[in-house]
């Protein structure tokens, strides 16, 4: 008995085993027929192309463009398309042109003696490439559309034939390729080594009145330098200020975001040029940065923004027009359309107390000057005293006042063809520094639109500022002579 049941479980087990074979056997997929999953095809390949790169003396490509790739002579792999000598090539883009002739192989064979190959975009190919051989043979592969289904396999067939195969559709993407489809896109160079170093930049164009140059400063020889004491850099023209360090962060910062999404024209002509408006520029960059121990240099001139938000560019030296964006950086400022008044630190001046003299408050009832010594500079010691006409003022008065009338800040910027009435200031501060070779600087208030007064550093009018902060000062005087506290908000 038990026997016989052994022998009925071996047979069970042999049944079963057949039948998975069976199961596997049937869903094996058709090698003649076409399937809609090409995915399936068999893993046996079909040589259509094996030739020796050395061999090769030239690459005919006709799509929806003509043109021939000439191996460059006495190099290895190296390749040239005559008319876009001159342009930046994508690295390898030619030679791996070359290398996908070499060898290609199918994956499946879809149909054969096929009267209609329309059907597979073969009646009329999408592309056709062909290998001249140095010794004039030629080699030719015929490239249809790509197969449905998602499975990324390209229907292909070779000249004079009618059999029609699946290939890879990465291995012919080179095939399909167009002229600027060998041009370069990359417009600067950056590793993987950290944040580049911005060094200095000049931004200008017809959207600017005029240029706004921007340079890093030396934070060793900076100090006592009223415009150096807040940012690492400093606006040098139209005037010398210092810039908002956050706006200058995102500004920089969106340069290396800009990205090229086409080549719209190469080996432009002067008319060309002018037809996306980059003879008069919307928008100039001039740039030298740090990465790594590398530094390298930019040149833009940029359009008008259009509507879905690009812009033509074009990088000095390089005769090619591209269409460029700023990628997302979250920062509502960039280079092409920042302006001085929001560049700019809207701080007026700040010189660094330690480094003052004296410091002269004038209104139109009379003068009050403040005078500073340092004392026990650099040690646990380190003091401030100040004195107005011989009396002690409190350091921690005083700084709180010094915080007040340092603390004003740009709301509007000045048109520089407006006259100004600059006869009788409504406030000035002037600052005396212990460096006697320093020259004093001087900000002056003005009565100004409505709610606002103009600022006048070291002469020069650039912004307003509200005028409620006039009468702010005004109120201080008598408290920080008088050793009273000053609230510092206003």
């Amino acid at each position: 008995m038990k026997k016989q049941i052994r022998n009925l479980i071996i047979g069970l087990v042999i049944v079963a085993a057949l039948v998975g074979v069976l199961l596997v056997v049937m869903n094996l997929p058709e090698q003649q027929e076409e399937s809609s999953s090409t995915a399936s095809a068999s893993t046996t390949t079909i040589k259509l192309l094996e030739l020796t790169l050395d061999d090769i003396e030239t690459i005919e490509v006709k799509n929806t463009e003509e043109y021939t790739l000439v191996r460059e002579p006495n190099t290895d792999n190296e390749w040239i398309i005559e008319d876009l000598e001159g342009l930046p090539k994508i690295k390898n883009s030619y030679a791996m042109l070359a290398l996908s002739m070499c060898s290609l192989s199918a994956q499946k064979v879809i149909a054969e003696d096929v009267t209609d190959l329309g059907q597979y975009g073969l009646a009329e190919p999408v592309s056709v490439v062909t290998a001249v051989m140095k010794d004039g043979s030629r080699h030719t592969i015929e490239i249809g559309n790509e197969a449905p289904g998602g499975n990324n396999y390209t229907y292909v067939k070779l000249p004079g034939e009618s059999t029609v195969y699946v290939v890879s559709t990465s291995d012919v993407s080179r095939m399909l390729q167009v002229r600027t489809d060998y041009i370069s896109t990359d417009i600067f160079t950056l590793s993987d080594e950290g944040t580049p170093s911005v060094v200095n930049c000049t931004l200008g164009g017809t959207s600017r009145t005029s240029e706004i140059k921007i340079e890093v400063v030396d934070a060793q020889t900076s100090s006592g330098d009223a415009y150096t004491g807040y940012s690492n850099y400093l606006i040098t023209s139209p005037s010398k200020r210092d810039t908002n360090t956050t706006v200058f962060d995102e500004v920089s910062t969106s340069v290396f975001y800009t990205t090229v999404s086409e080549i719209v024209a190469y080996h432009v002509t002067d008319e060309q040029i002018a037809e996306y408006g980059l003879d008069e520029p919307y928008s100039t960059l001039q740039m030298t940065y740090m990465d790594g121990e590398e530094t390298y240099h930019l040149d833009y001139r940029a359009s008008e923004m259009q509507g879905d938000g690009s812009f033509y560019l074009m990088i000095d030296d390089v005769p090619v027009i591209y269409r460029a964006t700023i990628g997302e950086t979250e920062y509502g400022n960039n280079w092409h359309n920042i302006q001085y008044a929001t560049v700019a630190s809207r701080l007026f001046i700040l010189p660094y107390i330690n480094d003052l003299a004296a410091v002269t408050v004038e209104t139109p009832d009379g003068s009050y000057r403040f005078e500073l010594t340092l004392v026990d500079a650099g040690t646990d010691d380190e003091k401030l005293n100040i004195h107005y006409e011989g009396k002690a003022i409190t350091e921690d008065a005083f700084k709180k006042f010094y915080q007040v009338i340092i603390g004003p800040t740009s709301e509007q910027l000045v048109d520089p063809s407006e006259e100004l009435d600059l006869t009788s200031p409504l406030l000035t501060f002037t600052y005396e520094y212990t460096d006697s070779s320093k020259q004093p600087d001087v900000v002056s208030f003005y009565k100004g639109p409505v709610r606002q007064v103009y600022v006048a550093v070291n002469g020069e009018v650039e912004f307003t500022t509200r005028d409620a902060f006039i009468d702010k000062v005004y109120g201080d005087i008598p408290k920080v002579i008088n050793n009273e506290e000053v609230i510092t908000d206003w």
